[in-house]
């Protein structure tokens, strides 16, 4: 019995040792391969283990980032090899040094006589062997990246980016409210994507957008997996990927040198038209692969480090309430302090954001979007009393100096106020590297992060489906579900205008439900009959829209049109609109598939670029009908959108253009709706001849809710005398109260810039201006009498004591407005004083005189 228990130890120890010494025997293989050439080099390289045969410490580094705990790695090297800094490994199929101390990491990064990129030839396939990070030269490295700075960071660049920003942000913020649960990374994402498409290809095709960000997602996902082409893995894919990326930036590529050979001008000059046209000192330009590689690369940090950190950044602010109120506060002050003519943010109020500048800084830190870059020595390299031989790949490790308890106390705690009167020192804070290879694109990153954050801070709160969810940390630290949760707005306008709203409303619908009322006249019918007649007979259908109500003007006999390049909605009387509210309106319309444009039909310039562009859309139709025939144009919509304006407009300016003889025709125009009682024809254009057909305005059938026919009555396209003007007036006035127009009034003595179009100046003594008081004192269109009346609503508003959400107090601040506005437009005290008053302030209104209003809200989503 003991011989057999000796035996069965002895068996024990020495399959044990057997296997000790298989291990040994397979971690020495790689020294032997990658040290033993070395010579006396290999006694001075850093402390280290370079794994098992081929795979290296890929299985080890796979496993500490796919567990809980990521930063196990780089601690199992300090736990066996102790605290120095630079670690010998085996990486992504080359030998390699981890670099993790703030020293080491400034000298590898800066140092470019004796350092170059070493990102793995499997990485360089995905990205481009000609991108940044590619082979390319030192010198060529400048040459490129000299060439796009300007372009990606330069002042002027960024200020015009921040409005596109700002755009898309705001548009997207109020989608995802009225959405339900979302992803909330995975939509963020796609907001960067399309922001950063745009400013490199100009691209506002939803389509294209798609199946571009489609293909870099699994792109990102091989870029640090292991290089396993094979069906199935992360990496085959990610090659799969990329060549369906430069097939479609090749398409891109080759349309735009063909426009160029045809001598056709640019429509934007974005990042590929700087790429096509640049040349080198001997006249060299670049080639569609440097082009390609470029953009790939760009394209996609452009939009992965933003859309991730932008998704932290907001988490940890609703994760420390502290930190969200300050920065909140900050936010408002901001916008408290921006002048009255102001419309959105600007650069200059982005760069006054020095607290959330610490959230931001404080979240790159934390998170480490990018924890590691590659570099390769050039030349045996001395660190730290180690050597880097040359040929070998060196890490630089940045998640490890980011969370260095001796540099950040408390490392993993979000603190964003350690940044104050805190100067990094070099080599300690590495988000976007360092060097000439610092991230061309970091202030763009940084400018989309605090803009998004501006308007969440200031509007809206995220909940969380699941708070407690787990992380994952390949290819980029995220919750393991995208954030799964809902966006909700948490400053709403208002709501007292709502009693109006339904006022108005039942008042619409009482009338118009009356047999024989003006609202479906059987003319409307008849031409419902005619207009669905010529639908799929003419070239191009224009849908006219009113500006101020993009969507409560729908016309409703398109709405099962096809979202084709035959269907255009124009945005008539932009004029009234207000400005920056447009812009989203429009790229609200592109995300549909709609072709959106903007018009005032009483300018002539605005009118001539119309005519531009729809000549260009019939020259892209003929070359796609092959035919040389007449184009008919149809003009559309619910009534008084200003289409028999703009058909004459059109008419006179086209055949001007052409210099054409002959009479001008005239459409029937008037400010009342329902002028238009038959379709007329109008040449706009020769070579080829190009016909407009005006159309008479038709409202829907069926009575729409209350708040659509309040809005169609307060903008003229239902005629006052259903509702009553009083009734209007009070509704426009409601409105006007809770907005921020009456703002800008504060200072009737302004500077002349920032009076609104066609205000004079007046002076207290201008014998003139007494003169034109007497003798016009009643003419409300006088500017000085819509002076007196903006003056009166700022004083009635700002000097207002109650509550403009309750409804009672709204009711007597409009009743006190017009006992006020009675003695401004100098009317006498009689029984349709009330009246008078409201007739004018409408004509005020409706002419842009009392500022600019959309009173549409981008619709939410189910």
């Amino acid at each position: 019995m003991e011989y057999l228990l000796g035996l069965s130890w002895g068996v024990f120890v020495a399959i044990f040792g057997g296997l000790v010494g298989l291990n040994w025997l397979l971690k020495s293989v790689n020294c032997w391969v990658y040290e033993t050439n070395l010579g006396e080099k290999r006694f001075n390289l850093p402390p280290g283990d370079m794994g098992w045969p081929f795979i290296g410490n890929m299985w080890s580094f796979l496993r500490a980032f796919k567990s809980t705990n990521p930063d196990s790695f780089i601690s199992s090297f300090v736990s066996r090899f102790g605290h120095t800094g630079l670690y010998k490994a085996l990486m992504f199929g080359n030998p390699s040094i981890v670099v993790t101390v703030p020293e080491a990491c400034k000298r590898v990064l800066t140092d470019d006589e004796y350092f170059k990129p070493g990102w793995p030839s499997s990485t360089l396939k995905l990205i481009g062997r000609k991108s940044f990070i590619g082979s390319i030269t030192y010198e060529e490295h400048k040459h490129l990246r000299r060439l796009t700075a300007a372009a990606v960071n330069g002042h002027e660049a960024l200020s015009n980016y921040a409005s596109c920003i700002e755009e898309h942000v705001k548009l997207d913020l109020e989608k995802w409210a009225g959405m339900g649960q979302i992803e909330f990374l995975t939509e963020l994402r796609r907001l960067t994507f399309r922001i950063i498409m745009y400013i490199f290809l100009s691209s506002k095709s939803g389509q294209m957008m798609e199946a571009l960000e489609r293909e870099y997602t699994t792109l990102n996902y091989g870029v640090r997996a292991m290089a396993i082409n094979l069906p199935g893995f992360a990496y085959y894919k990610a090659l799969k990927a990329r060549i369906n990326l430069v097939a479609i930036f090749q398409s891109i590529l080759d349309e735009r040198r063909g426009r160029m050979k045809d001598g056709q001008p640019t429509l934007e000059k974005d990042m590929m038209e700087a790429l096509l046209d640049v040349e080198d000192e001997n006249g060299r330009r670049l080639d569609d692969e440097e082009i390609i590689d470029i953009l790939v690369m760009y394209l996609n940090a452009g939009h992965e480090s933003s859309g991730h950190v932008t998704m932290w950044a907001t988490l940890f602010l609703q994760e420390h309430p502290e930190v969200f109120q300050r920065a909140k506060e900050e936010q408002e002050a901001i916008v408290r302090n921006r002048p009255p003519t102001q419309n959105g943010l600007t650069l200059k109020e982005v760069r006054q954001m020095h607290y959330l500048s610490k959230v931001i800084d404080e979240t790159l830190r934390v998170v480490t979007f990018s924890f590691v870059v590659f570099r390769e020595a050039k030349a045996d390299v001395d660190i730290s009393g180690y050597t880097i031989p040359k040929g070998w790949k060196v890490l630089v490790w940045f998640r490890n100096v980011h969370l260095d308890p001796e540099i950040y106390p408390d490392p993993k705690e979000f603190n964003p106020s350690r940044w104050d009167g805190l100067t990094p020192k070099a080599g300690t804070f590495l988000p976007f590297g360092a060097g000439s290879r610092l991230c061309p694109g970091k202030d763009l990153a940084k400018l989309e992060i605090a803009i998004f954050l501006h308007y969440f801070l200031l509007n809206y709160k995220l909940e969380r489906h699941n708070p407690g969810c787990g992380l994952m940390y390949l290819p980029h630290q995220r919750p393991k579900d995208n954030c799964l949760g809902k966006i909700k707005r948490v400053s709403q306008k208002p709501m007292a205008a709502t009693s109006y709203v339904q006022k108005l409303g039942a008042a619409v619908k009482k009338v118009a439900g009356k047999r024989g009322s003006s609202w479906y006249t059987p003319h409307m019918a008849a031409a419902t009959r005619a207009i669905m007649e010529r639908v799929p007979l003419v070239d191009l259908v224009v849908e006219v829209r009113d500006a101020r109500v993009p969507l409560s003007s729908e016309y409703e006999l398109l709405r099962n049109f096809p979202h084709s390049s035959r269907h255009i909605i124009l945005l008539n009387k932009m004029d009234l609109a207000s400005r920056s509210e447009l812009k989203v309106w429009r790229a609200y319309f592109e995300e549909q598939n709609f072709i959106p444009f903007e018009v005032n039909a009483h300018n002539k310039e605005n009118v001539k670029q119309f005519l531009n562009f729809l000549q260009a859309r019939v020259r892209e139709l003929m070359k796609t009908d092959h035919a040389n025939h007449t184009i008919t144009v149809m003009l559309a919509g619910i009534p008084n959108v200003g289409k028999s304006a703009l058909a004459n407009a059109l008419h006179q300016i086209g055949r001007i253009s052409a210099a054409e003889k002959g009479k001008l025709k005239h459409a029937t125009v008037s400010p009342l709706p329902g002028e238009t009682k038959d379709i007329s024809s109008l040449k706009i254009g020769s070579h080829p001849n190009i016909y407009v057909l005006d159309t008479p305005g038709i409202l829907p059938p069926t009575i729409p809710d209350a708040e659509v026919c309040s809005k169609l009555a307060l903008t003229g396209a239902i005629n006052d005398y259903l509702i009553g003007e009083s009734e209007l007036a009070q509704y426009f006035l409601a409105i006007h109260n809770v907005s921020d127009e009456y703002k800008k009034w504060g200072k009737l003595s302004m500077h002349q810039s920032e009076r609104l179009p066609g205000d004079r100046m007046e002076t207290a003594s201008d014998p003139e201006l007494d003169k034109r008081r007497k003798q016009y004192a009643t003419d409300h269109t006088q500017d000085f009498v819509v002076h007196d009346v903006r003056r009166t609503l700022f004083e009635t508003v700002s000097s207002f004591p109650g509550n403009l959400e309750a409804g009672k107090d709204l009711e007597e601040l409009i009743e006190r407005q017009f006992t006020e506005l009675q003695k401004a437009f100098k009317v006498l005290v009689d029984t349709d004083a009330h009246t008078k008053v409201a007739a004018k302030l409408l004509n005020l209104y409706r002419t842009g005189r009392l500022g600019h209003y959309t009173l549409d809200s981008i619709p939410r989503i189910n």
